[in-house]
């Protein structure tokens, strides 16, 4: 019995951490400040969506912050606080669209693009609207998404969870596509807001944990195969 019951836990634990795969990024942030590689960006559209410019830094950003006040049951002491720049020049002129985004990126190894999927777990909620939270034409998400160097930059794969001013609690949120055959493309997340005249917009987010992970139907198979080892194990054992 005693072992049958290592066998099992052996098994487990192996398929465990097949199922959880390469962890790419963890952070809860309770150092109390942003940690370096988080990238913060502008775009400016015209009211009708068609594009004017925009700019991108790799320093810390100016639209995010780590702050205390908004924890929840699992979130600790600080969270993470981005909100829309207001100072970008031309500064919502003629109702003009101002996209900000805050975010980290990894190049997607070899291994990571072979085990098949790429997921991003976090937790998220709309910032109080009496200390600049989500109000009138604003936008906020939470992303997930693959930019391809070789096309140019392009995005080739996105997923996003939508935050609204209705979010007053904290909420769980994951997403997840699809990564193989994207070795050497940049994996990013973080969050994007879009804005038109001064329209209040900020989210707090906590506890991301990005991840690449075997696709379902290997996770399923290797399952079964752990079920079959165990059967095989006791059949020896009578």
């Amino acid at each position: 019995m005693k072992t049958k019951l290592l066998v099992v836990i052996a098994v487990g634990g192996l398929f465990c951490m097949a199922a959880q795969g390469g962890l790419i990024y963890s952070q809860d942030f309770e150092s109390g400040s942003l940690d370096a590689g988080w990238i913060y960006g502008v775009n400016t559209f015209t009211s009708g969506g068609g594009y004017i410019g925009g700019w991108f830094i790799g320093a810390s950003p100016v639209s995010a912050v780590v702050e205390s006040g908004q924890s929840g049951p699992s979130q600790g002491t600080y969270v993470l606080k981005t909100y829309g720049d207001y100072g970008y020049a031309p500064n919502y002129a003629n109702n003009q669209i101002v996209e900000t985004i805050v975010y980290r990126e990894h190049v997607i190894s070899a291994a990571e693009a072979a085990l098949g999927t790429a997921s991003l777990a976090f937790d998220y909620k709309a910032w109080p609207l009496a200390e600049g939270g989500i109000d009138g034409v604003s936008t906020a998400n939470v992303f997930l998404k693959v930019i391809d160097p070789s096309a140019g930059y392009a995005t080739v794969a996105l997923a996003e969870q939508s935050v609204t001013a209705s979010d007053v609690n904290w909420n769980g949120g994951a997403l997840s596509f699809d990564i193989s055959g994207y070795e050497g493309a940049l994996l990013q997340w973080g969050t994007s807001m879009t804005s038109q005249n001064y329209s209040p917009t900020a989210i707090a987010t906590d506890n991301f944990n990005v991840a690449a992970i075997p696709e379902p139907t290997t996770i399923g198979l290797m399952g079964i195969a752990s079920v079959g080892m165990m059967l095989a194990r006791r059949k020896t054992r009578g």
